[in-house]
């Protein structure tokens, strides 16, 4: 009898039981805050590297997992810097105002053009500040870095004073010039099925287009000059808050990323450059614009010393991104991780059943 209770006993269930489920819930919290997440990629601003329908690991533990108290961000320590190449997620820097009902608006695209919030009923004043963590993840592989200097001009760009690197898994726009008609004839067919938006001028030899820097190998440079080309979008295209990628879109001139610790003279130039900057995303409290840099009695500043780090990104698929070249730099606050895998992949508008990529399951990027 005894032992019948006993046995009665030990089958009632206690919450001790339950324990490892009311663990899993908090346990599962943290590491998606601390340690990594997962993140959806819809478009095709990556391909060939990241493709619409994958879920990438993202690695918050790498750089340091963010923590926004009272809207300040503070990062705990990380394994390591941020460094060239690396593929960045990021809360993107060009959502820090938007509008309250009609979110699918760029606010600063809306201030360029004021046709565009008459004729949907947009008021000026009915928009907010987002804070970081509410702005949307972008993806993007980081090709400046704090302290570089970047150079635009004849449709290259220079970092350092070196031209940029175009990358074997991205796609871009190539011209190509062969040294003789022979080769010419003999390759254009090949390099049409390749590429796209191709155009062709014989008498010269040339052939433009997109394409695959891996995919010219085969080119030397007896045969072919193979020479990259830089698009950025035209300065007056870019809204006057983005005034950074707008100089870099125009200037013909160096322009400096900057980085913690960089004490510049405030001229001119400087304001011009980096007023907004300034403004928007160092946390400063006097007065920041085209004309003057006052602290919050309203005296001028001579230098000033900048108390974050930026980063220059672009989308693989280069002719297809929209990316740095369009609103500029991305501040170190506003980097949730570094994505190096797949999580798993689906094609869009299919099933899980029928649409699932097993190739893309655990993928290294």
């Amino acid at each position: 009898m005894a032992g019948a209770d006993k046995k009665e006993k030990s089958n009632k269930l206690t919450w001790k039981d339950f324990l490892p489920i009311i663990l899993a819930f908090p346990m599962a919290l943290l590491v998606k805050i601390f340690i990594f997440t997962t993140y959806h990629v819809p478009t095709a601003s990556m391909v060939p590297s990241i493709i619409p329908g994958d879920h990438i690991l993202v690695e918050k533990w790498v750089f340091g997992p963010r923590i926004f108290i009272k809207g300040k961000s503070y990062r705990l320590p990380g394994w390591r810097s941020i460094r060239r190449n690396d593929i960045l997620v990021f809360n993107v820097p060009k959502e820090d105002s938007i509008f309250q009902h009609h979110r699918e608006i760029n606010y600063y695209n809306w201030k360029q053009s004021q046709a565009a919030s008459q004729s949907l009923e947009v008021q000026k004043d009915s928009f907010q500040f987002m804070p970081i963590p509410g702005r949307t993840p972008f993806v993007k592989r980081v090709i400046g870095l704090p302290g570089d200097t970047l150079l635009y001009t004849s449709n290259m760009i220079y970092i350092n004073g070196h031209p940029m690197e175009t990358g074997s898994s991205s796609y871009q726009h190539f011209e190509i010039t062969f040294n003789h008609t022979s080769d010419y004839d003999h390759h254009k067919d090949s390099l049409y099925s390749l590429g796209e938006n191709i155009q062709m001028i014989r008498s010269q030899n040339q052939l433009t287009g997109i394409f695959k820097s891996s995919d010219l190998g085969f080119l030397d440079s007896i045969q072919a000059t193979i020479q990259p080309r830089w698009h950025l979008p035209k300065f007056n295209h870019i809204p006057e808050d983005f005034r950074w990628a707008r100089t870099l879109a125009r200037s013909s001139q160096p322009v400096r990323i900057p980085y913690k610790g960089w004490t510049a003279p405030v001229d001119s130039l400087f304001l011009d450059r980096y007023s907004q900057i300034i403004r928007r995303f160092e946390g400063f409290k006097g007065v920041a614009d085209l004309n003057q840099l006052l602290d919050r009695e309203g005296h001028e500043i001579e230098e000033y010393t900048f108390s974050k780090n930026y980063y220059w990104a672009l989308g693989d698929n280069r002719p297809y991104s929209v990316d740095s070249r369009a609103w500029g730099i991305i501040p170190e606050d506003h980097v949730i991780g570094i994505t190096r895998r797949t999580f798993w992949s689906k094609i869009p508008e299919k099933s899980f059943k029928e649409g699932f990529r097993w190739e893309r399951f655990w993928e290294r990027l």
